[in-house]
């Protein structure tokens, strides 16, 4: 039984020692490769709105009124600013010129040449002539990209992430309208 008991111990000896050089002969070789890590910056912009990124629609709120008399030039103003909704955020590329116009709107009126807001009503709509501008004065018309004097044009400098315009509005004075809601929809085209 001893003579057993050293065989078995012999045998298991040797097994622990060609186990241990096992892992030896299994990692005897190395392969490697490469990784290509890339990105392709396209030339770009995107808009989109303050207050909220992910709106598709800006907001210009001429508030409530019982009349439009008495503001400023006779009428009523309104204007976005950098924290609300409507104020337009642009991000491009670095160093992407770019220029933003707005639309006529639905309701233009080619003979006046005027935006106008509808109350579209269904015996006839009334209508409420608007105008938008680049400045607070109110003095620079902001048109569509196809009127150059009336457009706003910039070069993304990557110094901010966000370059942020404020619209400004103004109705003139105006006759006691019907009352209600009036409404217009004005396309915000940034051309890059």
């Amino acid at each position: 039984m001893e003579k057993m008991m050293k065989i078995c111990h012999l045998l298991f000896t040797t097994a622990a020692v060609i186990a241990a050089g096992l892992p030896a002969v299994a990692n005897a070789g190395t392969a490697t490769g490469t990784l290509e890590v890339k990105v392709i910056i396209q030339a770009g912009c995107t808009v989109n709105f303050a207050g909220n990124a992910n709106a598709q629609n800006a907001v210009l709120d001429f508030g409530t009124r019982s009349h439009l008399a008495g503001d400023k030039a006779g009428g009523a103003d309104a204007q976005t600013d950098a924290t609300s909704s409507g104020a337009i955020r642009v991000r491009c590329t670095k160093g992407q010129k770019y220029s933003i116009g707005l639309g006529n709107g639905k309701n233009y009126d080619t003979t006046s040449n005027s935006r106008r807001m509808s109350n579209n009503a269904a015996a006839g709509p009334e209508f409420i002539n608007y105008a938008l501008y680049k400045d607070s004065a109110r003095t620079l018309p902001w048109g569509d990209t196809n009127d150059s004097d009336k457009y706003v044009s910039s070069t993304d400098d990557a110094s901010v992430e966000d370059h942020t315009y404020a619209i400004y509005g103004r109705i003139p004075q105006k006759d006691l309208p019907t009352a209600g809601l009036y409404t217009d929809t004005v396309a915000i085209n940034v051309t890059y």
